[in-house]
């Protein structure tokens, strides 16, 4: 339904999880998207980790007006490069999103 409200010019923002609608779901739709002037804001909250998988998502795809923030902490997952500069995120360039697990 989506699909259809985004083609007849409807839908403006597409907002599902970033992990929980998968981000294979959001790259094979991302063409389609773009397309139709769809803009994404995948959501993200209940994980800090979420933010900074939607960064990386939108540096290769863009097509985004925001990425949610959250305000939760990441366990003991160690956020490395991954830094806020006046007020954006900026991602990390080191393979596994930047983040470092406890040794």
């Amino acid at each position: 339904m989506l699909e259809d409200l985004a083609a007849a010019g409807v839908l403006d923002v597409r907002l599902e999880d970033i992990c929980g609608h998968e981000f294979n779901a959001w790259r094979r739709q991302m063409p389609r998207l773009i397309k139709a002037g769809v803009q994404i804001s995948p959501h993200t909250w209940g994980s800090a980790l979420k933010s900074v998988y939607v960064a990386h998502f939108v540096g290769a795809w863009g097509h985004s007006p925001t990425i949610e923030g959250v305000t939760t902490e990441g366990g003991n997952v160690d956020f490395g490069e991954n830094r806020i500069v006046g007020g954006q995120l900026v991602p990390s360039s080191q393979p596994g999103f930047g983040l470092k697990l406890p040794t």
